[in-house]
């Protein structure tokens, strides 16, 4: 196997425990990485709350490069899939986001088709 093969099954892997949230605000870019982070962090764990799913991601991350004006992605790694999934199934049932959506995590090929 070669290190690129391994490279793309850890990151099949990856996605398929992965979501990305869309609509949370963002704080000002005028603040350190560290102090950005924080706010991201609780907004995941606040919308989590609201959807009643008790497990956490091991890792939170915004995604693309900041834009003025635009939020960026959240992607969330969760350690199960039973989180995954339950995360999913969750908002479907909540109408009070109605500017946040939540979809899993697909490489951008994946995306372009609509998968």
């Amino acid at each position: 196997m070669t290190p690129e093969q391994a490279s793309r099954i850890v990151e099949a892997d990856m996605r398929a425990h992965s979501v990305v949230i869309f609509g949370a605000p963002e704080v000002d870019a005028d603040q350190p990485p560290s102090a950005q982070q924080k706010p991201t962090k609780q907004a995941v764990s606040d919308i989590l709350d609201y959807l009643d799913v008790e497990g956490r991601p091991t890792e939170i991350q915004r995604m693309c490069i900041r834009e003025v004006g635009k939020c960026r992605l959240i992607e969330c790694l969760f350690s199960s899939r039973k989180f995954f999934f339950q995360t999913l199934k969750a908002l479907r049932n909540y109408a009070d986001f109605k500017n946040v959506f939540i979809r899993r995590s697909m490489i951008p090929v994946k995306r372009e088709i609509g998968e």
